[in-house]
């Protein structure tokens, strides 16, 4: 029997979702996105579709990058459609892992033993996860990002490409580590903080 999904979302982290999800024995069985004005064209060699087309209690992945939008719509279409979590083949998951629906665990990624990843997450291609780590809702964490044991990160948080954090610290709701950061202190919610150490430059609004 053909396992096939449908993708919420057409652009550059779909394309990664999409080549993931046929590694994992998926069939696309279409794209689609909010705007109507791609309807019918050719995606990644499927179509995009109508969200009425979807047949109710068909697997569906989300795939948007923007954090707190993956997060909203997953929630939301996790009563109608069937919603698994993606694993890259070439990922390292440790015994005594567990993750949410709707996760997203990329090329060479290794997550260690004891952690806990949540809903919606993104846990891109390199990035170390060490041991007793919790990913709450909707995180994103970047390629080559190496996070500590005892890690905690706020629901839709971003660890830039290539930071680190320090065993036993945290990354506050909404905030953004920039690429290359060094966390050695907790960062609070909705802060952005950047360099090595990182440091807060400005609150997020809204």
């Amino acid at each position: 029997m053909i396992n096939k999904i449908f993708i919420y979302g057409a652009s550059g982290h779909a394309k990664v979702i999409a080549a993931t999800a046929r590694l994992c024995g998926y069939e696309i069985a279409g794209f689609w996105e909010d705007s109507l004005e791609r309807v019918g064209t050719a995606f990644l060699g499927s179509r995009i579709v109508r969200f009425e087309d979807i047949p109710q209690g068909v697997k569906v992945f989300v795939a948007f990058g923007n954090n707190r939008m993956r997060l909203d719509k997953g929630r939301q279409l996790k009563a109608t459609f069937c919603i698994p979590t993606l694993i890259h083949p070439s990922a390292q998951i440790a015994e005594g892992v567990k993750i949410g629906t709707g996760s997203y665990i990329g090329a060479l990624a290794n997550i260690d033993p004891d952690c806990v990843i949540e809903d919606f997450c993104i846990v891109n291609n390199c990035a170390n996860v060490s041991h007793d780590s919790v990913l709450h809702d909707g995180c994103h964490i970047c390629g080559g990002v190496q996070l500590a044991g005892h890690s905690v990160i706020g629901e839709c948080a971003m660890m830039g490409i290539g930071s680190c954090m320090i065993e036993e610290h945290s990354v506050g709701d909404d905030a953004v580590i920039g690429a290359g950061g060094t966390v050695i202190r907790d960062i609070p919610t909705k802060t952005v903080a950047v360099g090595t150490p990182a440091k807060g430059l400005n609150k997020i609004h809204g």
